[in-house]
């Protein structure tokens, strides 16, 4: 359970970020994800995106799920959450 404020990223910010960069070890992206209170969410969608689009930025996001700085969530693990919140009714809430 995500216990801190909630940072969902997207495609377009991380591949965008992943190319704005000093140099090599400094990506505007690393440091975004420095910000303290922070939890990185992306949905499993992203990695394949990426993987067509950005194949860098792909290998960067799959090691920072991998070290755990950003959590990958998938469409099951969504409704899960949303009924915790909205019982039977979470289908229609994940839907609209």
């Amino acid at each position: 359970m995500i216990k801190k404020g909630c940072a969902l990223l997207d495609t377009d910010f991380i591949s965008k970020l992943h190319i704005t960069r000093k140099d090599d070890q400094n990506r505007l992206i690393d440091r975004i994800l420095e910000l303290p209170g922070y939890q990185f969410i992306c949905h499993e969608q992203i990695t394949m995106e990426l993987g067509r689009h950005n194949t860098t930025a792909a290998d960067w996001l799959q090691g920072k799920i991998e070290e755990g700085v950003i959590l990958k969530f998938s469409d099951l693990d969504l409704i899960t959450l949303l009924r915790s919140f909205y019982g039977e009714n979470a289908i229609y809430m994940f839907l609209f």
